[in-house]
């Protein structure tokens, strides 16, 4: 374990709000959320930072100022295979090829999948947030076409 996040409580509570699958699978995490869609984790003294980040550092090692990214761009996946190093830079124009929006919280892909999964029933708009990595009040927005309507008539 590395110097950034020594405490072994921090590395057992990333896990213990984590659905851990396969190797290549996403390991979604489950607990709080920024308001990017982000999980976020308690690493003492009041701080805060993104449960991606921390499991970067806890299961790899430093990252030297360094971004965390995404290969699968899940926000809320905490995967050490599935995550790498880039610059700040890097991190934008890898936004970028993505297609996602500077204030988007889901890309238009994924809030046509919300929409479909809610419509199919059988999920809470909570639990959604939790599989997606976004706020619950993300989720009803798009269900209620407050946002992304488009994808209302794409999913039906």
């Amino acid at each position: 374990m590395t110097t950034e996040f020594q405490s072994h409580t921090v590395a057992a509570r990333l896990r213990r709000r984590m659905i851990v699958g396969a190797p290549d699978a996403c390991w979604l995490w489950v607990g709080a959320v920024d308001q990017s869609g982000y999980g976020r984790i308690s690493v003492g003294g009041g701080k805060y930072r993104r449960t991606h980040v921390v499991a970067y550092v806890v299961w790899v090692g430093p990252r030297g100022g360094l971004d965390v990214l995404h290969r699968c761009d899940i926000r809320n996946c905490c995967n050490p295979a599935h995550l790498y190093l880039g610059s700040h830079s890097d991190n934008m124009r890898d936004r970028a090829a993505r297609g996602r929006q500077t204030n988007a919280k889901l890309t238009k892909e994924v809030a046509a999948d919300v929409v479909a999964w809610y419509k199919i029933g059988g999920w809470t708009q909570r639990e959604l947030a939790a599989a997606f990595g976004v706020d619950y009040r993300t989720v009803n927005q798009v269900v209620h076409g407050k946002t992304w309507n488009w994808s209302q008539k794409k999913a039906g």
